[in-house]
């Protein structure tokens, strides 16, 4: 704690009571009587407290003072002198508030700190000898943090995300972010869920949050560069639209996922697939270039199966739409004057409605 001595500003500024507030004007979430709720009566009401040989407790408060860690006590900022050792160990630990962020500043005045010790340990306010500041400014202790260090947990997460899909994935920051001043201590940094689908970007931002004493003190963009490889489907030769994938047509290889439009087909099942437009050799096939081959086809013949009674007939028909299986299409059977519906049962084989 680095403390100092000259006149701190008016008492008026803050009245005894009042929450600590962001400078400049900024209320903190939690203020200093709920905080007080929290110490144990045990700790506080138990332990008598027995004034000094002069008959008072005396509080020097500085007027500039630098805490560390995420939160502070009326020890960590003024000295607390006279009565039985252990009262004060009890009123030094007295716990004042949530420390600033490394860009604010709390102002603690006499006011304050004299409500706040009759609330919660029964103090009797004559029995208080002020020395110091009629106010101290409040500041946590603080270190930057380099830009580096968020762009290597961003990288990391980008990576862990392509990870989670069998995937490689290298990153660089297209501009590094701007050091960060954090609390003095340990600081943890994590980033952000990344969506699957920045596996198909050539770049992305991913936000990376700076964690001290168990809050978010920062978020900061990183946008990154990104390329990302792995496994897919590719065309061992031209393929023309509507042709159906089969394993001799396909091979699997290694290719550039960032800055494909979909999703590339990496092995998955093929069978009952075509082709929803022409691929080049060599080249993926994605999840947008295809779409589930059709039962029957349309100008092809297909089996058609009509159950009359305990009889099944079957007889042959041309199919005059596309349809797949359980679809309703329209068919032109061999012996009638037009067409009629019939419902696709399978690979090549209809069944007459009734």
């Amino acid at each position: 704690m680095n403390r100092s001595h000259p006149r701190g500003p008016s008492a008026d500024e803050q009245p005894a009571g009042a929450p600590f507030t962001l400078h400049p004007g900024r209320r903190l979430p939690v203020t200093l009587g709920a905080l007080l709720l929290a110490v144990a009566p045990a700790a506080m009401g138990a332990v008598p407290f027995h004034a000094g040989p002069a008959g008072r407790v005396e509080i020097d408060l500085p007027s500039q003072v630098e805490v560390t860690g995420p939160a502070f006590t009326l020890g960590e900022v003024a000295e607390v002198t006279g009565g039985d050792p252990q009262a004060l160990a009890a009123l030094r630990s007295v716990p004042l508030g949530p420390s600033p962020r490394p860009s604010a500043v709390l102002h603690l005045s006499r006011e304050q700190v004299t409500g706040w010790l009759r609330s919660r340990t029964g103090l009797d306010p004559a029995a208080l000898a002020w020395r110091g500041a009629r106010s101290a400014t409040i500041r946590s202790a603080t270190r930057e943090l380099p830009g580096e260090a968020l762009v290597a947990r961003a990288v990391q997460g980008f990576e862990e995300m392509a990870s989670m899909q069998g995937l490689r994935a290298a990153a660089t920051a297209r501009t590094p972010p701007r050091d960060v001043r954090v609390p003095r201590g340990e600081v943890t940094l994590g980033a952000r869920p990344v969506a699957p689908a920045a596996a198909l970007a050539t770049s992305t931002t991913v936000l990376v949050e700076v964690w001290a004493g168990g809050r978010v003190l920062a978020t900061v963009p990183v946008v990154l560069e990104v390329e990302v490889t792995g496994p897919a489907m590719v065309s061992r030769r031209a393929l023309a639209a509507g042709a159906l994938l089969e394993g001799s047509s396909l091979q699997r290889r290694e290719v550039r996922w960032s800055g494909l439009s979909s999703r590339p087909i990496g092995g998955e099942a093929l069978p009952g697939l075509r082709l929803r437009r022409p691929l080049r050799e060599g080249e993926p096939v994605k999840q947008e270039d295809v779409e589930p081959a059709p039962q029957v086809s349309r100008g092809a013949f297909a089996t058609v199966r009509t159950l009359r009674g305990m009889v099944e007939v079957e007889s042959r028909a041309e199919v005059l739409q596309d349809g797949l299986l359980g679809e309703r299409v329209q068919v032109r059977p061999a012996l009638s004057s037009g067409p009629v519906l019939a419902r696709v049962t399978g690979p090549g084989t209809v069944e007459m409605e009734p």
